[in-house]
């Protein structure tokens, strides 16, 4: 069940809501509790069993850490154990499948289904314990408080990743609905969901037919940018926009969830883009990862960037075109780390920067949008001109009509903090407040057209 599925939409979410201000304030929390599992029931029951182990295991493990003379054992056995849980489920047949290959063996795929939202919760989790061991939380004693934490509704399919000492501070007072809020995040959820069902899905269906096109008959160099430019503007606007109604929905309820973008296209280096793309996910391997192997001050640094992005890339998926994926961040990473503080890379204007970042960027989604790497060298090959195709069946201008047009451009703009500078400049912020207002209502009521018209973009992050 999607945030942008007409059930949660007009059924779901209105009613949890409703009943969130409604029944006493010392039980809204277990009433939060119970809505988070009956939403992770309905969208995933076989997932069930699942969730409630790895909160029952780490609600205690959490406990044996404080307590035990033997923390750091316990810990570490936490984490394994994590691990170990999302490895089973997301990475087993990739290694039955290597090592078919590589040993020529004929081990079966085992039928598997990914729990929803595991590497999330599991990411979370592994915080908790860690966190505990070098005495940064107590472990929480109330297991609606943990069960909360790791199930939370708003977060658990599409993220932000949240710490277990920020998401308690906000869930500490859920007192009568501030209006203020409910606004704001009415506002939110309405933009997300132009973002999602609107412009996530019409440059996602150029993509779409683009990408099919060259399986069937190729495409011309030019179809083959245009193809890709749509998959990052689809990337991030579906991934964004889902956030957008997570943080607007939580709002709603009186909990405040970190930003996980930062219009990352708008990068001048892959470090600032990583610094502004899924910035929960990049902070939990900087501490978590990152500083633990040494980060600048010990081992080699190189060596150290380089493992949190093959893990990235690990992380987003259990085939080689994501390890590829990670690698390649990883190496231009460190070579951005060897350059940046020379004379001739400063003098690089920023508008040049940025225009080579995003090339970058653009350039590894082929590995991240495409099956498997043979289709995704398939793909550079007609991004390079290395794979002419004499009789195009679909030109150019077949895909770029004035309807495509008008929408990849509006996706340009809105992947740009253009919205802030128009803001700043606005210097009557009450009618800027109304003004936005209306303007969420126009798109909310835009958006439920283009869903009742079939056009579903459900989350491309719930697979991870």
């Amino acid at each position: 069940m999607d945030f942008s599925s007409i059930v949660f939409l007009f059924t779901f979410f209105p009613l949890s809501f409703l009943f969130f201000w409604i029944v006493p304030k010392k039980i809204r929390k277990v009433y939060l509790c119970i809505v988070s599992l009956i939403y992770f029931s309905l969208a995933s029951l076989q997932s069930l069993p699942i969730l409630i182990i790895s909160v029952l295991f780490n609600y205690f493990f959490g406990r044996l850490v404080e307590k035990s003379r033997h923390k750091k054992l316990f810990m570490v056995l936490g984490i394994i154990a994590n691990i170990g849980l999302l490895f089973t489920f997301k990475y087993t047949n990739f290694m039955i499948t290597n090592l078919n290959s590589l040993l020529k063996l004929k081990i079966k795929a085992i039928k598997i289904i990914l729990p929803l939202g595991i590497s999330f919760f599991t990411f979370q989790n592994i915080s908790y314990l860690v966190d505990i061991y070098k005495g940064k939380i107590k472990p929480d004693k109330n297991i609606i408080n943990f069960t909360l934490y790791t199930c939370y509704f708003p977060r658990i399919v599409n993220g932000p990743i949240m710490r277990y000492e920020s998401f308690i501070n906000e869930i500490s007072n859920l007192t009568k609905p501030n209006l203020d809020k409910v606004y704001d995040g009415t506002k939110r959820l309405c933009f997300g969901l132009g973002k999602v069902l609107i412009l996530s899905f019409v440059v996602g269906n150029i993509w779409t037919q683009i990408i099919e096109t060259s399986n069937s008959y190729g495409i011309t160099v030019l179809t083959a940018w245009l193809g890709i430019i749509c998959y990052s503007l689809y990337l991030f606007l579906n991934f964004s926009g889902y956030i957008d109604i997570s943080i607007g929905i939580s709002k709603m309820f009186g909990i405040e969830l970190p930003e996980n973008f930062d219009y990352p296209y708008y990068s001048t280096s892959i470090s600032e883009f990583w610094r502004r793309w899924h910035i929960t996910l990049g902070s939990w391997f900087r501490d978590y990862i990152y500083i633990p192997l040494g980060g600048n001050r010990k081992g080699n640094v190189y060596f150290n960037l380089m493992v949190v992005f093959i893990l990235t890339g690990l992380w987003h998926g259990s085939s080689w075109n994501f390890i590829v994926w990670g690698l390649y961040n990883g190496i231009f990473i460190v070579i951005e780390r060897f350059i940046r503080e020379k004379a001739f890379y400063k003098k690089i204007p920023n508008v040049i920067k940025r225009v080579f970042t995003y090339l970058i960027i653009l350039l590894g989604w082929v590995l991240f949008a495409c099956n498997g790497l043979m289709a995704s060298i398939h793909y550079y090959k007609y991004l390079f001109g290395l794979k002419p195709v004499p009789d195009v069946q679909y030109s150019f201008r077949y895909f770029l009509t004035f309807y495509n047009a008008f929408f990849i451009i509006l996706s340009v703009l809105i992947s740009l903090p253009i919205k802030g500078f128009i803001t700043s400049k606005i210097k009557n912020k009450k009618a800027l407040n109304i003004v936005s207002g209306v303007l969420a209502v126009v798109i909310f009521a835009i958006s439920v057209v283009y869903l009742i018209n079939s056009s579903y973009s459900p989350s491309l992050y719930a697979q991870f």
